[in-house]
């Protein structure tokens, strides 16, 4: 083996690396990393529901939630390899592979690898701006929307149609159709970029090769699951939960108004971290400078996901996530046009040697720190209610908090008495849920209700009161929240 092909080898070992070590960097910043061992928000549905899985039980069937069940599989996966690290290790997995491909994406743009280092640097302080606590449906889109962006790209760069690339783009899809469908506008987008180039060069037979592997890799990830479903009685609950629900989630007639849509799409571009606000203008300066297809098309992808991120008018950062790759490709295209670091001047050798690890130690020592602080803080009182809930029942208890906090379910170790784990806002879109809940908890098979502060402000709340009144004692307040326990 020549000289310069064992440098090439150690260089792209320290490249995985080194990407390796930002990924783990950036995975400190989830919830669920080893220092912290928590989940909070979005995330503690998910695990529960993994957690119920596991438990023999089934999403949608047993309990509602109305996000894909490929978010539910990779909790419990997570679950399975280890009950404490095993979700901090697959989104491990996930970050890396989201940091790999838009590594492989920048110098596919002609950026150079110390270039391509830094944007996955940047990447990480981006990231920061949406991630809030991470394992969340989008952070697991991101990887898929990375890799697939890479392979389009790819095939509009070289013109070379790989089968096990086409392949993994309808897994792509597929496994992101089965986390949230409203963040699919890039699968949406480039295939009507690749029907276009091979209409025009007159390449018909390789829009059929794509029909052909892109379904292939669909039903790879989606039969599998849809099979799962059916087989354990969910496909129905599913439809219910995950199609209608969620229609109605992105219609509802007050959230999905024409200003709350305008104002979230407002927030995403002028008050979230700024960066499509800068992004969208440079990528339409190279759409109209040099109007090459890949610039149109990643412009149609950005608008495309603002628009369907927005669709229901809320205004939720994570939402964000998925424009992480497209970001990069601007960042790749800029830094590719207009910065050069190939001068060989000492000044310029020290700057690429330092701005690196400085950028890292400023994360950790004045991002991670705070942050790890501030989480524990605020699931003190989650941890007191745990623990009181665990000192007057046993783990076959089952128990029921009125609001939406899963973070008590998975701390004290005790499923729902109910379907309905959480019930705001999910029943303010469907008002059946309030129906449900409340014929649940009058079966009194809840050992313990956490009544949440500002519950019995929401009108609904109020019909429960006659039950704790007749049925539960009053055992403790931990802040403004009252637990009772079955008489």
């Amino acid at each position: 083996m020549s000289n310069e092909m064992v440098l090439q080898k150690t260089n792209n070992i320290a490249i995985h690396i080194y990407i390796f070590f930002c990924s783990v960097l950036m995975s400190l910043f989830a919830t669920s990393n080893p220092f912290s061992l928590i989940n909070v928000g979005d995330s503690s549905v998910y695990v529960y529901i993994a957690k119920v899985i596991i438990n023999g039980g089934m999403p949608y069937r047993d309990t509602f939630d109305h996000k894909g069940p490929l978010i539910y599989l990779i909790d419990a996966l997570g679950l399975m390899l280890d009950e404490k690290t095993g979700i901090w290790i697959v989104e491990l997995f996930s970050i890396y592979i989201t940091f790999l491909f838009v590594f492989k994406m920048a110098h596919l743009l002609q950026c150079n690898e110390f270039l391509s280092c830094f944007i996955i640097t940047l990447g990480i302080f981006i990231l920061l701006i949406y991630f809030q606590g991470g394992n969340l449906t989008e952070e697991y889109a991101c990887a898929f929307i990375a890799i697939s962006l890479y392979y389009f790209l790819l095939f509009f760069y070289t013109g070379i149609v790989e089968i096990h690339q086409i392949i993994i783009n309808g897994a792509s899809f597929a496994a992101v159709c089965m986390l949230r469908p409203n963040m699919i506008a890039l699968w949406i987008v480039m295939c009507m970029g690749i029907v276009f180039v091979c209409m025009k060069d007159n390449r018909k037979i390789v829009i059929l090769q794509w029909v052909k592997w892109f379904v292939t890799g669909i039903l790879a990830i989606m039969m599998p699951i849809l099979i799962w479903l059916v087989a354990n009685g969910a496909f129905d609950a599913f439809i219910d939960d995950y199609i209608i629900f969620n229609m109605m989630y992105s219609s509802d007639s007050e959230m999905a108004s024409f200003e709350n849509v305008i104002g979230a799409i407002k927030f995403f571009i002028f008050d979230c971290g700024h960066v499509l606000l800068v992004g969208i203008p440079f990528l339409f300066y190279f759409c109209i400078k040099q109007n090459k297809l890949e610039d149109w098309l990643c412009l149609g992808v950005v608008l495309l996901s603002v628009i369907m991120s927005c669709i229901s008018g809320r205004k939720s950062a994570h939402y964000g996530m998925i424009f992480y790759p497209l970001i990069v490709y601007v960042m790749a295209r800029v830094f590719s046009r207009f910065v050069s670091f190939q001068n060989k001047s000492a000044m310029v050798k020290c700057i690429k040697v330092s701005i690196i690890p400085v950028c890292i130690l400023f994360t950790i020592f004045f991002v991670f720190m705070p942050w790890l602080s501030f989480l524990n803080k605020e699931i003190e009182e989650d941890k007191q209610i745990a623990t009181l809930v665990q000192s007057v029942t046993s783990k076959e208890d089952r128990i029921s908090v009125c609001g939406n906090n899963n973070t008590i379910y998975l701390l004290s170790n005790r499923e729902s008495a109910s379907k309905y784990s959480y019930q705001f806002p999910i029943a303010n879109i469907n008002s059946n849920v309030w129906k449900e809940y409340f014929d649940d908890i009058k079966k009194l098979t809840a050992k313990v209700i956490i009544v949440l502060p500002g519950t019995y402000e929401t009108y609904p709340y109020k019909q429960i009161a006659t039950v704790l009144k007749d049925s539960y004692i009053l055992i403790g307040h931990v802040g403004k929240t009252e637990v009772y326990l079955l008489k």
